[in-house]
């Protein structure tokens, strides 16, 4: 397996410059919607979306030229529609307890508890995205719609207060449910991956092109909100969705 990763990297890295590749540069910014334990997960769309962050990335686009000659007939579709995207970017966001299970509580000591208890966590993302282009690329056109999937490396950094005062010196502030049971709260810094899945498109202007994409990302761990209760909210691994516009730049 090592073997073929060497030799993978070492293909890659002796075409990245080559003539028959477009090299572009990309920023963006956006927002998303985490979908975590700092919820009930039921059918109530608002306290599953209203837990709100920001994200910023740099992005690296490689494809084929699509003015390049002599490829086969085979391999034409291969050149027009498919194109890498590699990034990093990072995502901040700062999380409550939200909906009707929450602000309807039959026990008003823990749903005071539940309200006032905060999350932030901070994902840092750095990966690869394949995106495939559903019109013909060998055209000039203004609008570039596209599918995308992706696979990332994630470390994740999460923290959790209260408003109530310092639970680390009266834990008693913080809901029993996170607190009982094998390690109900994950703060300690850690890694995992994720894998996305989404659509956007491109406008192209005279210097320089507009992206618009919107995706889901989901996470192979249930800790990235540093929360691991083991109680009804805990069904899922957490995940997010994302709109994030950008800027991207032909560096050859």
């Amino acid at each position: 397996m090592k073997h073929f990763i060497y030799i993978s990297l070492l293909i890659f890295y002796s075409n990245l410059f080559s003539q028959n590749f477009n090299h572009e540069i990309g920023v963006s910014a956006g927002a998303f919607s985490m979908q975590s334990d700092y919820k009930e997960r039921t059918s109530d769309f608002v306290g599953q979306y209203r837990n709100v962050g920001y994200t910023a990335g740099l992005s690296y686009y490689i494809s084929f030229d699509e003015t390049l000659r002599g490829w086969r007939e085979k391999t034409q579709f291969l050149k027009n529609h498919f194109r890498v995207k590699i990034e990093a970017n990072y995502m901040q966001v700062e999380l409550s307890h939200r909906g009707k299970s929450i602000y309807e509580n039959t026990n008003p000591i823990d749903a005071k508890k539940m309200r006032a208890m905060i999350g932030n966590t901070k994902i840092y993302n750095i990966g690869g995205t394949l995106e495939y282009l559903l019109l013909d690329a060998y055209y000039d056109r203004k609008f570039e719609p596209y599918l995308a999937v992706g696979i990332y490396y994630t470390a994740y950094d999460a923290d959790v207060k209260s408003e109530l005062g310092d639970w680390k010196n009266d834990s008693s502030l913080i809901p029993n449910q996170y607190l009982t049971g094998n390690g109900s709260l994950k703060l300690n810094p850690s890694v995992t991956q994720s894998f996305s899945v989404g659509v956007g498109s491109r406008y192209n202007l005279r210097n320089a092109t507009l992206v618009f994409d919107f995706k889901g990302q989901k996470f192979l761990s249930d800790d990235v909100d540093g929360l691991d209760p083991q109680s009804g909210e805990n069904k899922n691994r957490d995940w997010v969705t994302i709109a994030q516009l950008g800027v991207v730049f032909k560096i050859n």
